[in-house]
């Protein structure tokens, strides 16, 4: 019986959202991504402010999937105007590499403030990869998806840099290495907003200071200190059922991303310290 009631409520609700959606708020608060850098984990703990409210969901994907739906659905998602100092936010992991969203969202939203996690870019792909097999959308071994991923998404991502209109699952599920390179796409942002409105954190930071990493996001914010009654793991990935990284191939990796790390680190004027053992604990996996 509950479980009929909450389809009749959530049937209910779709409409209902539609129909009041000019007396909703939009975001002050996107979280860009990246993939699998610990996004959820974040973003539950920014939603334990009393000030924060919660969207409808975690990834609505408005800036590169449903941009066509236009504004008032976008501002269904969200939740209604309050009459006391609150905002609500949203966190997108495919927002960072579309290569459309910088400019969409500075359309749609001018003053919104942008949060983005990166990862060691070798441990991201690994993590991005098993998810992925997870999701039954892998059907090859680690090595031959890298190898097959400029085949599989190559002509995909023409098509999407001329085409607003057009998006590609397949992008996200194959972009292992794409998605690591991070500075290329954060050029992108930069072209669209100020510095000061992109926070850019380190999951490896947030995984093992993550009260310190809040006091940068409510610093960013502009929002009174808050602490999370604790810091529990988010979408945490499978105990027990981790494949290891050959060492070949990690030092492949390593080799591969050493170039655009390095762009990284001259862009954010900070050192990262990837490839010298860094690691995530588990809890960060599939955020």
């Amino acid at each position: 019986m509950r479980g009929r009631l909450n389809r009749v409520a959530r049937r209910l609700d779709r409409p209902l959202r539609t129909i009041t959606s000019g007396a909703r708020m939009l975001p002050s608060v996107l979280l860009i991504g990246s993939q699998k850098a610990g996004s959820t984990s974040l973003y539950r703990y920014i939603l334990e402010h009393p000030r924060m409210l919660p969207p409808a969901r975690k990834e609505i994907g408005f800036f590169d999937i449903y941009f066509a739906e236009g504004l008032d659905w976008y501002r269904s998602r969200f939740p209604l105007e309050r009459p006391w100092p609150a905002a609500t936010l949203e966190a997108s992991t495919g927002y960072f590499d579309y290569p459309h969203a910088p400019r969409h969202i500075a359309q749609t939203l001018p003053d919104v403030r942008l949060i983005l996690l990166v990862r060691d870019p070798v441990e991201r792909a690994f993590s991005h990869y098993l998810h992925t097999v997870r999701m039954g959308h892998e059907p090859l071994g680690f090595e031959d998806a890298l190898a097959a991923e400029e085949t599989r998404t190559g002509a995909l991502l023409a098509r999407m840099e001329e085409d607003p209109s057009f998006y590609a699952r397949e992008i996200n599920y194959y972009s292992y290495l794409r998605r690591g390179r991070y500075a290329e796409h954060l050029e992108g942002w930069y072209r669209y907003f100020p510095r000061e409105r992109l926070l850019v954190l380190q999951t490896e930071e947030l995984a093992a200071n993550p009260e310190g990493v809040l006091e940068k996001v409510w610093e960013f914010l502009g929002v009174p200190p808050h602490r999370p009654k604790r810091f529990e793991r988010h979408n945490s990935a499978p105990q027990g059922k981790r494949a290891g990284m050959a060492p070949a191939t990690r030092k492949r990796l390593e080799e591969y991303f050493a170039p655009h790390n390095r762009r990284l680190e001259q862009l954010l004027d900070l050192q990262l310290g990837w490839g010298q053992g860094a690691s995530v604990q588990p809890e960060f996996e599939r955020g």
